[in-house]
């Protein structure tokens, strides 16, 4: 073997031996970062419940108009007074237990209310919701009630550089068709939201 060939193991060895150790700490370094890294469930991933019924928060956005999938056409629809604007509130119904969900509250019926960090409250400016059913499917002024993957939207008018800290979602249910009365059912959502886009 010629001396060339010799040297140019040596160089390649050397090489070899140098670099095999700055790959190891480049892979151990990255990785522990990769696994360091704390990622905990975001809100988009919460069920909030409270046995009879649990939602997930799909988004909650500040608007200055009225939500365009809820307009009518051919209806006017009011803008915020000056200096507010709206705060929307998407959900989505995740399950429900024995109980049929019939309503996030009527006219003179309490309502969900937005809270900001000093206590004042927001209450509900209107409510819409898709996935009803019906207990005669051939009449639309059967009884009905929302089903679960049942969707929801809350709006509330706030002042546009208000923070929020916490929701009160209220909804309204019957344990039987045959009950007179239905009955309140609320919990707390706490949001830690400062900056809603």
């Amino acid at each position: 073997m010629k001396n060339g060939d010799l040297k140019k193991r040596h160089f390649t060895g050397k090489l070899i031996n140098l670099f095999i150790p700055v790959l190891l700490i480049l892979f151990f370094s990255t990785s522990s970062l990769l696994f360091s890294q704390e990622t905990g469930p975001t809100q988009e991933d919460i069920i909030f419940e409270d046995g009879h019924i649990g939602i997930k928060l799909d988004k909650i956005e500040k608007a200055d108009s009225y939500p365009s999938e809820l307009k009518v056409p051919g209806q006017r629809y009011p803008s915020p007074r000056e200096g507010y604007a709206y705060v929307v509130v998407y959900f989505t119904i995740e399950f429900i237990r024995d109980i049929h969900v019939v309503s996030f509250g009527g006219r003179d019926e309490e309502k969900s209310v937005l809270h900001n960090g000093n206590g004042k409250q927001y209450g509900l400016f209107t409510w819409n919701a898709r996935g009803w059913e019906f207990l005669d499917p051939g009449s639309l002024a059967s009884p009905s009630r929302l089903v679960e993957g049942a969707t929801g939207i809350l709006i509330f008018e706030i002042p546009a550089q208000e923070n929020l800290a916490k929701l009160s979602f209220v909804y309204y249910f019957k344990e039987s068709w045959d009950d007179e009365q239905r009955q309140k059912g609320e919990f707390n959502i706490n949001l830690g939201l400062n900056n809603i886009e």
